[in-house]
């Protein structure tokens, strides 16, 4: 098996691997209102079926997204093999073409609490929204393009995660769930983005994260029993 190959099976397994993490056994019943405040803390969070709310990322002056953000194993097994791995979660990731036409390098800063919102169809719910807990700072070179592969936490506990061909809106938002920019200061000291890690991050700390970005989509806030395991997470 080649070294891309590999690298595909590697991320096929741990897609589902988190993907047992962002679904619950049991599908809930549909809601007539899309907030209920039993599984959704605000629209688009939990099982709420409405769009996520907040403020258009605002990208630099002379950078643009080409195409989709979208699954593609070929090219995130390229990502890996480049160092161009960004983010932290799984259950939603995906390829992202930027490019940068200004004379000099940018740097992109995606913030806490940035939401990416799963493209939908007639037919086809909508895969995971995914949010970043941490900022990830992105280097463009001058007048070039760079795919990248980013990594972020579900917050729709009753949707599949990104599969192959899952694509998102291009415009991101940044929410301001009082919820969510709390948990973003709790782990704000703590190596959880790929980019800043020498391994991948261990599946028991994943899960103690996800977990916590799932309370706070049900039910607002982060749990005490989540609060100190958060704080046991590795600086």
């Amino acid at each position: 098996m080649n070294t891309i190959a590999k690298i595909i099976s590697s991320l096929s397994l741990t897609a589902l691997l988190w993907a047992m993490g962002c679904q619950t056994s049991v599908k809930p019943e549909p809601e007539t209102n899309p907030t209920s405040s039993s599984t959704s803390s605000a629209p688009g969070f939990g099982t709420s079926k409405a769009r996520p709310e907040g403020q258009p990322f605002v990208w630099p002056t002379g950078v643009n997204v080409l195409g989709k953000p979208k699954m593609e194993y070929e090219c995130m097994a390229n990502a890996v093999t480049q160092k161009r791995q960004y983010g932290s979660g799984g259950a939603v990731r995906f390829c992202l073409t930027l490019y940068n036409s200004n004379a000099q390098s940018v740097t992109i800063k995606f913030p806490p609490g940035i939401i990416w919102i799963a493209e939908t169809s007639n037919d086809i719910e909508p895969a995971q929204n995914g949010i970043i807990l941490k900022p990830v700072l992105i280097s463009v070179p001058a007048n070039s393009q760079i795919t990248v592969m980013l990594d972020s936490f579900c917050i729709n506990l009753d949707r599949d995660p990104t599969n192959y061909g899952d694509s998102y809106e291009p415009q991101p938002i940044v929410t301001q769930h009082s919820g969510m920019l709390e948990l973003s200061q709790l782990v704000a000291r703590k190596r959880i983005n790929t980019e800043e890690r020498e391994k991948t991050l261990p599946s028991a700390d994943w899960a103690t994260l996800q977990n916590a970005v799932h309370e706070v989509e049900k039910a607002g806030h982060v749990s005490d029993e989540s609060r100190r395991e958060l704080a046991a997470l590795p600086e």
